[in-house]
């Protein structure tokens, strides 16, 4: 499950959007969301495998991290939470504009 999160950027930039676009959006972003944490839970997992492993070859924890940090499932952990952190972002952009719409819509501002 892929989606274009520059193409939801160029949708948010665009003061003219709809609201059911801006809700459609936020749930394609919230469903992508949830699959990536079920993703970051996999990496969790596949960390504590080989963290044990190559905490045996360091002389600390903090080199230990720095390590798994190194491999390929530490890289794409890593990638992983900067989505997740991105799409957060973004949703509380669309919930931001929904309001907005929403209080323009009753001549509140």
């Amino acid at each position: 499950m892929e989606i274009s999160l520059e193409a939801i950027i160029e949708t948010l930039r665009d003061e003219t959007a709809p609201p059911g676009k801006l809700v459609q959006l936020m749930s394609e972003l919230t469903a992508y969301y949830c699959y990536l944490s079920t993703q970051i839970e996999k990496s969790i997992a596949a960390e504590a495998e080989q963290w044990v492993k190559l905490r045996k070859d360091t002389t600390s924890d903090s080199q230990a991290d720095k390590q798994w940090q190194r491999t390929p499932d530490g890289i794409h952990h890593t990638q992983l939470k900067s989505q997740l952190r991105s799409i957060d972002k973004l949703i509380s952009a669309i919930k931001t504009r929904l309001r907005i719409k929403e209080m323009e819509s009753r001549n509140v501002i």
